[in-house]
């Protein structure tokens, strides 16, 4: 499938925090075999004496005694922060329409304040400024699901009519997750109103286990993938190509169509014909200012990197930034 920038991110972040969930999952199992056999008494029987070690000294069998605990903690800071990945998922997919169609911002009718328009004149980039403040006014605060139909509306997308059994779901998630975050598990009003069976009494608390993070995995890639489709079609036309096609020719400081070409072939699978490059080169050239190229200005290196490598760029400005 073609992807979004947004789209691409939102995945790795997804892919890290579940590789995350499983390296502690299957490291508590293979810790539990080694103290079984290994260690007599307490840690520092048989591990060096320094830290972190000596900050927690404990027998095998207490060691043991908190698998449990350790697993149900991963997979609830999992769980959660597939929910926050979503939602900045979200936050990015808005940032960027505006950022595209800045002329849209003048149909917005959001009050701020002074303080506020001070910040935005603070930098080199008032427009993003702007954007970046009218995203948060709209999305702040908002459940998951009401942050998804803004976006839906924004790009002329029917997936929350086509999928309204998966955004159910998620909004259950949601409705969990605020409920880990903001009452320490119990069951919430919230989710009462959801389902007043499998939710039946305030004293109770949720559970969360492997099943409920790779169901909420799982429905996020399926809702976006959708999205997608729309979003790509009404929304981002060739932006995110041009936007690193320009990024590209910053930071190497030197016009090449085909390593752009072969940049973007390796990230969205589309042959890109050079003299197109060249056309996003000649805009980039005439100082103008984009405020669909500028919003992700500097915000490209950890895509860039992993098709660009220092040879094809021998500018300071690479390897400083490849440092960071």
């Amino acid at each position: 499938m073609n992807k979004s920038i947004c789209y691409i991110k939102m995945k790795e972040q997804i892919t890290k925090t579940m590789q995350t969930l499983y390296c502690v999952i299957t490291a508590t199992e293979i810790t539990e075999k080694y103290f079984i056999e290994k260690v007599p008494s307490k840690l520092l029987d048989v591990l060096p004496k320094e830290y972190p070690y000596t900050y927690f000294n404990v027998s095998a069998s207490e060691y043991i005694g908190m698998k449990g605990n350790i697993q149900k903690e991963i997979y609830q800071d999992t769980y959660i922060s597939l929910i926050s990945i979503l939602e900045a998922y979200l936050y990015d997919v808005l940032n960027r329409y505006f950022s595209i169609y800045p002329d849209k911002i003048k149909d917005e009718t959001h009050q701020t304040s002074f303080s506020d328009l001070y910040l935005y004149l603070d930098g080199n980039n008032t427009i993003v400024n702007i954007i970046d403040c009218l995203v948060d006014l709209k999305l702040r605060n908002r459940k998951t699901i009401d942050m998804f139909n803004i976006m839906a509306g924004f790009s002329k997308c029917g997936v929350m009519t086509e999928l309204k059994n998966e955004f159910d779901r998620i909004n259950e998630h949601s409705l969990v997750r605020n409920s880990i975050i903001h009452n320490d598990g119990y069951i919430t009003n919230d989710l009462m109103k959801f389902d007043n069976k499998k939710y039946q009494k305030l004293s109770g608390k949720v559970d969360i286990g492997q099943s409920n993070c790779v169901d909420l995995c799982h429905l996020i890639f399926k809702v976006v993938k959708r999205f997608e489709i729309q979003y790509l079609a009404n929304v981002i036309l060739d932006e995110d190509k041009k936007a690193i096609c320009k990024e590209i020719y910053r930071i190497i400081e030197k016009k090449k169509p085909f390593l752009c070409s072969k940049v973007l072939y390796q990230i969205f699978e589309e042959q890109i014909n050079p003299s197109v490059i060249y056309m996003y080169f000649e805009e980039y050239d005439t100082n103008q200012s984009n405020a669909s190229y500028d919003y992700y200005r500097n915000k490209l290196d950890w895509l860039i990197f992993k098709y660009v490598k220092l040879e094809d760029a021998p500018s300071p400005s690479l390897a400083q930034a490849q440092c960071k």
